[in-house]
């Protein structure tokens, strides 16, 4: 059976280092990003990496706290069989099949719900001096499932795993502005990000 894809973007940090002899310099990427969900899966094809996402959303957080994702139905594709597939013609559930009334027998139902790939996006800068040739290092500490990361239009690469960081070696970054975009999607696992 194959399982619906669904985004499930849970990252316990972020964290952006250069990489030397020296200690590293952690430098904190939380705050407000660029954000866009990509439902048809088309931003790789259609180059979402070299433009602007339309939304913001805060980071740390997760994107159906913040109002991103589908409402939630009776027709909701959930990653894993609720106990009672046929729940909804259940009489203790009939008051909760209503649009915008919606509860499933569910431990943690999501506000809203999302299946698909979302774009995160934010410009980052590298004035430090400690940073000028040095290997940057962008950590992903657990993604769900697969990332793939963009410097500018410079395609750094992709990740995929469950329970590992995913750790991305930028290389010598130039000194200035650049466009840092990570692409999340998830194998069949149900959506949230959060970063701290």
């Amino acid at each position: 059976m194959k399982l619906p894809q669904k985004i499930l973007l849970f990252v316990a940090f972020l964290l952006l280092a250069p990489m030397s002899s020296q200690a590293a310099y952690p430098v904190s990427l939380d705050g407000f990003w660029r954000f866009e969900l990509d439902p048809a899966d088309a931003g790789e094809r259609q180059q979402w990496f070299n433009r602007d996402g339309r939304n913001r959303i805060r980071l740390p957080g997760i994107l159906q706290a913040q109002g991103f994702g589908d409402e939630i139905s009776t027709d909701t594709p959930w990653v894993l069989t609720l106990y009672d597939r046929n729940w909804y013609l259940r009489d203790d559930y009939k008051t909760y099949i209503e649009p915008g009334k919606v509860k499933v027998p569910f431990l943690s139902q999501p506000p809203p719900h999302y299946l698909g790939a979302a774009w995160y996006q934010r410009d980052i800068y590298l004035i430090f001096p400690y940073m000028v040739g040095r290997r940057i290092v962008l950590t992903l500490e657990r993604p769900h499932w697969e990332t793939t990361v963009w410097i500018d239009d410079r395609k750094i690469g992709s990740k995929i795993s469950l329970v590992t960081a995913h750790v991305y070696d930028l290389g010598a970054v130039s000194p200035g502005r650049h466009r840092l975009t990570i692409r999340w999607a998830a194998v069949g696992t149900e959506s949230s990000v959060r970063l701290n």
